[in-house]
């Protein structure tokens, strides 16, 4: 399968929102199925919000889905295989009300998480299992928090640290935390919690990881984005990695 890689523009423009299509949902590389949440550029003929859309074919063609119009979501995660999906609503729309949800069947039902042990106000990102759909990790300003019950409850993996980004492979998790003015890199067993830190390139705190993926079909391929759109790809591991893009632009 060719590799398909998903960039996303964090900048913002005169203080708002990025406008370009947020991918925080493509997890995984390569791309099997994506669904995204996105907003439209100034002079499209589509509504703003997109709302909830799909892709099977690497992006060259989006199936909308629901809350088309409707609903932008900031915080999306699908599972790889399994298309679970975990949305935090922030603003009630013609089906959800705020808070967590979940669906198995692209959106067509939901049901709603009570999330309890984590405090929705300082999410930063979510990550679902690529195979299990009722496991889900959660990115926040207090640390990483994971349930294993579809998002009614989580557990502390690690706390009073800011997490900045996370995502699960079959076996294990990855978060990126900003420990003073220290950004790391940790992968931690979904059985155990066993953390084992990786060596970084040189990364300042104002330029922290926002996103995380694994190659699922080669888990010794990593990537990450950073803040300032610098984009590094490591396909040993960890062990060395490289810079493919320098704000935005190509190495």
């Amino acid at each position: 399968m060719p590799r398909t890689t998903a960039f996303l523009n964090t900048k913002k423009t005169n203080g708002q929102k990025p406008t370009a299509i947020n991918m925080t949902t493509w997890d995984s590389l390569p791309i099997k199925t994506a669904f995204t949440q996105a907003v439209t550029r100034s002079g499209s003929d589509l509504k703003n919000p997109l709302g909830l859309i799909k892709s099977t074919d690497n992006g060259k063609t989006l199936e909308k889905l629901v809350f088309y119009g409707e609903t932008d979501f900031h915080y999306l995660s699908a599972g790889y295989d399994s298309g679970q999906l975990f949305v935090l609503n922030e603003e009630p729309n013609s089906e959800l009300q705020t808070g967590l949800y979940s669906s198995g069947d692209g959106g067509e039902s939901w049901e709603s998480r009570m999330m309890e042990g984590v405090e929705s106000d300082g999410i930063i990102a979510l990550a679902a299992h690529p195979t299990d759909q009722n496991l889900v990790a959660i990115s926040s300003q207090a640390g990483i928090f994971l349930s294993e019950d579809g998002g009614d409850t989580f557990s502390p993996v690690t706390e009073g640290k800011p997490a900045t980004s996370v995502v699960l492979t079959d076996e294990t998790g990855i978060y990126s935390s900003i420990d003073g003015e220290t950004i790391k890199l940790v992968r931690f067993n979904l059985d155990t919690l066993e953390e084992t830190e990786y060596g970084l390139p040189s990364l300042k705190a104002d330029n922290p990881i926002m996103y995380i993926a694994v190659n699922p079909n080669d888990p010794s391929e990593i990537t990450f984005v950073t803040y300032k759109n610098d984009i590094y790809r490591s396909v040993d591991g960890g062990s060395k990695w490289e810079e493919i893009m320098d704000s935005g632009d190509p190495r």
